[in-house]
């Protein structure tokens, strides 16, 4: 089992104990919480892939209310509401603030396993597909604690994620660096890495396309990965800088290595899917992109 904690919120002690004892059997990590305020401070500590599983009725509030007050302070973790049937429209409700699911407690022992089971696997496979970092850095929190400055606000913020952003006056990157070193050189390209590196590269006018569609954003903060569905490999550039400069039979030469430098991500991509479903999506494709980039280089 990874390094995930469960933090079950449960007012009936004993029942808490149940609930952590049945997820310990299986493994997990558990810690317990019996009021919305300690759920509060526990969650203040918690990091960003630990899960929430907790009863929609609490002394001093409730499962909602948590809920809400976790999306409010740019918290992520996955929630899960327990519920008896009676509550079961409720529990509904909660699901539209971004509860991930519910389940009635009379079938806990029954779906509650499983149904973490499904989130971890679900995790590790986006995990399979790309690098993923721990959003610990100092960085990473100034924007957050800035977030959450804003968002119980009437300030509209829009912030954007993108990917390699390419175009006109170029001055550094794998495309410039191939133009400069062929034509210096025309009788081999030296690349770094084993050239299957793989990202999204965006036309700077993509990018400047999804800023005005969006420039009237509600109230609140509202964020958005751009970028583009595909992908173009550091061996497809070259090719693409050979065909543009007019060059064939270049041969390369790979310095090997999954990475070019150090550092450098070998294949990443963003989720699109929120931008898709506001109406959003690239003129170019990465290809695209970077072929017309190389013709505004030369």
């Amino acid at each position: 089992m990874d390094k995930t904690k469960i933090i079950v919120v449960e007012d009936n002690i004993v029942y808490c104990e149940f609930v952590c004892n049945l997820l310990a059997r299986e493994g997990f990590r558990t810690v317990q919480a019996f009021h919305l305020s300690t759920a509060k401070k526990l969650l203040q500590q918690a990091a960003d892939n630990d899960i929430v599983v907790s009863d929609l009725r609490l002394p001093d509030g409730n499962g909602i209310d948590l809920l809400r007050w976790m999306r409010k302070e740019g918290m992520t973790q996955p929630f899960i509401i327990m519920t008896d049937y009676a509550e079961v429209h409720t529990a509904v409700e909660s699901m539209k603030l971004g509860s991930l699911d519910y389940i009635p407690k009379q079938l806990v022992e029954d779906k509650l396993v499983p149904l973490l089971r499904t989130i971890l696997k679900e995790r590790n496979i986006g995990r399979s597909r790309m690098p993923v970092f721990a959003r610990d850095g100092s960085a990473f929190r100034k924007i957050m604690h800035r977030i959450r400055l804003v968002a119980p606000t009437d300030m509209s913020v829009l912030i954007f994620r993108f990917p390699n952003v390419i175009g006109p006056r170029l001055t550094h990157g794998v495309i410039f660096d191939f133009v400069k070193r062929l034509r210096e050189d025309p009788s081999h390209l030296r690349i770094l890495g084993d050239g299957q590196q793989s990202k999204p590269y965006m036309y700077v006018l993509d990018l400047v396309d999804a800023i005005m569609h969006f420039k009237d954003v509600p109230q609140g903060v509202t964020l958005y990965n751009v970028g583009v569905e595909t992908q173009t490999s550091v061996t497809r550039i070259a090719e693409i800088v050979c065909e543009k400069m007019g060059l064939t039979g270049i041969p390369f030469q790979y310095t090997g290595g999954r990475g070019g430098w150090k550092g450098d991500v070998p294949v990443f991509a963003y989720n699109l899917d929120k931008i898709h479903g506001a109406g959003w999506y690239a003129k170019m494709t990465s290809d695209e992109a970077a072929a017309k980039t190389v013709e505004m280089v030369l």
